[in-house]
């Protein structure tokens, strides 16, 4: 059956009674009668970042809007273990997307946007209104592809130091950082180490193209965080944080 990415008009779909009819309009009205070519009587799925998801039979087409009435619903499996968050530096913009798209389809609860010293962009006000509207229409599309049951959350950018700051105040957090430099610490070896002191909440950070620099790895090792190798090779920012995040998901379940 066609998925389709609805809103919902903010409401839960808990909210929605079976058989109450819901306007369909805007880029949701596009999407199933112009694009998927649903027609009166069809059925389709709708998401809207909720456990929840229903499904929709088309009642009446209008010209710019269609009516569509509730005739089932079914509960999305919930995520195993502890929330985890990727805290990756801001890579080149197609890259960046590609990112976000994956770790939605890998159960990533969150993406922390960071700028370092060797980030694609040096300062925080360069990302613009625009882009991160693009981000999160990019978590929509992707959570629908892969019928997830929440919405990755897409945190504020934040530089490196801001982001050491807060997490070292969770005293439930845990957080990896990627190192190409020496370390006999591998990545498989840092997640179970984590996963032994039955932590809140999980992170892993991954620099942009060049890394971390050597003083910011410094900074990072002498506040706590644990550097890890994820190899001999050099790995491609949207390499490792894919990389990263498999061998998460694995060890969670």
């Amino acid at each position: 059956m066609r998925r389709i990415w609805l809103s919902l008009g903010g409401r839960h779909p808990d909210e929605i009674q079976d058989g109450e009819i819901v306007k369909l309009v805007d880029e949701a009205f596009h999407h199933a009668i112009v694009v998927s070519r649903l027609s009166l009587g069809e059925k389709f799925e709708s998401l809207s970042g909720h456990p929840t998801l229903l499904s929709f039979e088309i009642v009446k087409i209008e010209k710019k809007s269609a009516d569509i009435k509730v005739v089932g619903r079914r509960t999305l499996p919930t995520p195993v273990g502890p929330p985890v968050g990727l805290a990756v530096a801001i890579c080149k913009w197609d890259s960046f997307d590609w990112i976000i798209e994956k770790c939605v389809e890998l159960g990533v609860t969150s993406i922390q946007p960071l700028v370092s010293q060797n980030s694609f962009i040096k300062k925080v006000d360069e990302i613009s209104e625009a882009r991160q509207v693009r981000w999160q229409k990019t978590v929509e599309s992707a959570t629908t592809q892969s019928m997830r049951g929440s919405l990755l959350r897409i945190e504020p950018p934040m530089s490196l130091k801001d982001f050491c700051q807060k997490i070292n105040q969770n005293p439930g957090a845990r957080c990896l950082f990627a190192y190409e430099g020496a370390t006999k610490t591998t990545f498989k070896q840092g997640v179970r180490k984590w996963l032994a002191d039955s932590p809140k909440e999980l992170w892993a950070l991954v620099g942009s193209e060049g890394g971390f620099s050597a003083q910011e790895a410094q900074d990072l090792n002498s506040q706590g965080f644990d550097p890890v190798s994820m190899g001999e090779q050099i790995l491609r920012v949207e390499t490792a944080c894919i990389a990263l995040m498999s061998v998460i998901k694995y060890e969670l379940s």
